[in-house]
């Protein structure tokens, strides 16, 4: 409503109040000052849903009240999916304003970095929901079914910034232990992984590119009774668990590093789907059969079970990735010492790298004075010939070898001859 001035006055010229005593006559009044305010309040009386009446002089204010009430109330249920949120409010939304601030009941939590929002579908375009300056919601910032939202519409950034982010405002980013899970039952394990958000490298090996994705709810993964992942009896394992990039959908997978497989983040991998036949330590088992897909380590477990494949004994670590966690805990001498194990070591006996870690065994053979011929045996491969010659004359040679994690070791033959001494770097 524009102001409409005395008649016949200059441009917005001010009303004058009539003086008989002093000759002064008042401002003629032209009926559109008195028609327009009135026309303009009985408008708002009626948006309000309020009958106009004579009888009733505090309709005005009613009117404002009901109407603050309706433009800050939110709906019972947010309409549209999880990552794109719709919401209807009365009166309806017909353009955004700087600050507008609205309330909605969430009705599940976001899967994905980048949800948007519109108050009016058809009327207003949606925008994308971001917290603090802008940043990308993390997993879980709108916490789930039932949980009220507060966007404010922010025109500088054209978008809807979520003011009770879950996970909080901060932008910064820090290193984080992912939290994993394991545990036995009914002969099985079972290992999860919780909501967060993982950086993938690209699916195109010549390409830097990174994808981030958001796992919204807790993973899985299940190794059935039988399914021995390659763990030997009696023996402590250590198992890594993957999260894979199906095609932008995170899944769960899990390999023992005693199979040497490269997990340096580098390459693809291929999976195979678990099942009670899961028996090796050189495959990546995941719930389906996967080819060529990124993947990030998220953690260890270490576990020993009695009866390979037989789950019943709960891990004695559960580790997930972040900080220095899994960086370093692979190299070889990192964290070890040269160890004289001559006392507990001896030819013709099979042992296991149960460290977690690459060791480096040393052994000196003695031939005691005659010929003797033996193997040395690294897993499945058996490295024959290993020869020592004596002329009646005590020998003694070192042979020197590097274990893999998990991996077995063995000396075996040399009739006649015995160990002098065996120094293991673990």
């Amino acid at each position: 409503m524009e102001y409409v001035q005395p008649v016949g006055a200059a441009a917005d010229a001010p009303y004058l109040d009539a003086n008989p005593s002093g000759g002064i006559e008042g401002s003629p009044v032209p009926a559109a000052a008195i028609e327009h305010p009135m026309r303009e309040l009985v408008a708002l009386i009626t948006d309000a849903g309020i009958t106009p009446s004579d009888a009733d002089l505090d309709q005005v204010a009613s009117a404002v009240r009901t109407l603050m009430q309706k433009q800050s109330s939110c709906v019972s249920n947010a309409s549209g999916t999880a990552d794109a949120i719709t919401g209807g409010y009365a009166p309806a939304i017909t353009a955004l304003v700087n600050g507008m601030t609205l309330y909605v009941r969430a009705g599940s939590a976001n899967a994905t970095a980048t949800p948007t929002f519109t108050p009016a579908s058809g009327t207003i375009v949606a925008k994308t929901i971001v917290k603090g300056a802008g940043a990308e919601l993390a997993a879980g910032d709108i916490a789930g079914g039932g949980h009220w939202i507060e966007l404010q519409y922010d025109v500088t950034l054209d978008k809807w910034v979520l003011l009770n982010p879950a996970t909080g405002v901060s932008v910064t980013k820090r290193v984080q232990i992912q939290t994993i899970t394991a545990s036995v039952a009914a002969n099985a394990l079972t290992v999860g992984l919780n909501p967060t958000s993982l950086d993938f490298r690209s699916n195109s090996l010549t390409s830097g590119t990174v994808n981030t994705r958001t796992v919204a709810a807790a993973l899985s993964l299940t190794a059935p009774s039988g399914a021995t992942l390659g763990t030997v009896s009696g023996q402590s394992a250590r198992l890594a668990l993957l999260a894979i990039d199906n095609a932008g959908a995170v899944e769960l997978a899990i390999t023992n590093l005693a199979g040497g497989t490269n997990l340096d983040e580098t390459t693809l991998i291929s999976t195979t789907a678990i099942s009670a036949a899961a028996t090796s330590a050189s495959v990546i088992y995941s719930t389906a059969a996967r080819t060529n897909v990124p993947f990030r380590v998220v953690g260890f477990i270490d576990i020993t079970e009695s009866a390979a494949g037989t789950w019943s004994t709960a891990p004695t670590v559960v580790q997930g990735q972040g900080g220095q966690a899994l960086a370093a805990i692979s190299s070889l001498g990192y964290g070890q010492t040269e160890q004289d194990v001559s006392a507990s070591r001896a030819i013709g006996t099979t042992y296991y790298n149960t460290t977690g870690k690459p060791i480096t065994c040393i052994v000196t053979i003695s031939t005691n004075g005659s010929s003797s011929t033996g193997s040395l045996v690294l897993g499945s491969v058996t490295l024959t010939n290993v020869v020592g010659n004596s002329t009646g004359n005590t020998v003694r040679w070192p042979i020197t070898f590097v274990v893999r994690p998990g991996q077995s070791y063995a000396l075996t033959g040399f009739s006649g001859a015995s160990v002098s001494q065996w120094v293991e770097i673990r």
